[in-house]
């Protein structure tokens, strides 16, 4: 996003619901849930003002410019009458339209761990290097370090960093031999 986007009108409240959206189990928060953790960005009336959040959300992420851009819009940041059984909210659009480094990482761990036990070690060593790639270009949203509700995602991905560590040190140890102990 370029940062003229990101000054414009409603970048704020918006990039705080992006961020509630993507620590959110199944990319869904309902609106009282993310409209408690917003209060602290917005004002009374924060659940109207949520439905103005994902407006400006949408118009962030898909852009004004491209002919198919309502339907992409509503995709990208679709609003549910009925969620999950917690009432209405909004789910931030999966994979391929809106793409986490977070699903790729829990991706590549499944992978490695799949390839590891099937006991084809090359495939699973190179799915551990590209999950160490992903969890080890820092932490999961650090500026919301006292949030609550990031701190279970943030637990997930530090533990799939320490799992790649493992899994890397356990397979070079066996490709390589004690030789390359001191290099690992």
């Amino acid at each position: 996003l370029s940062t003229q986007m990101l000054r414009g009108r409603g970048a704020i409240p918006s990039l705080s619901l992006l961020k509630l959206l993507v620590g959110s189990p199944h990319r869904f928060a309902s609106k009282d849930w993310l409209a408690t953790q917003m209060q602290q960005e917005m004002e009374a009336g924060a659940v109207i003002r949520l439905d103005t959040s994902a407006s400006y959300l949408r118009g962030l992420l898909c852009g004004l410019e491209r002919e198919d851009s309502d339907v992409l819009r509503r995709q990208s940041v679709a609003y549910l009458r009925n969620g999950r059984g917690s009432g209405p909210g909004y789910q931030l659009a999966p994979y391929p339209l809106i793409w986490l480094d977070r699903d790729a990482l829990f991706f590549y761990v499944e992978q490695a761990a799949r390839m590891e036990r099937f006991g084809h070690s090359q495939e699973a060593l190179s799915f551990w290097e590209q999950a160490y790639a992903l969890a080890s270009r820092g932490e999961y949203l650090p500026d919301e370090q006292y949030s609550k509700w990031a701190q279970e995602p943030r637990e997930q991905v530090e533990g799939a960093l320490r799992q790649s560590v493992h899994a890397l040190h356990r397979l070079y140890l066996a490709r390589d031999g004690e030789a390359a102990e001191e290099e690992v």
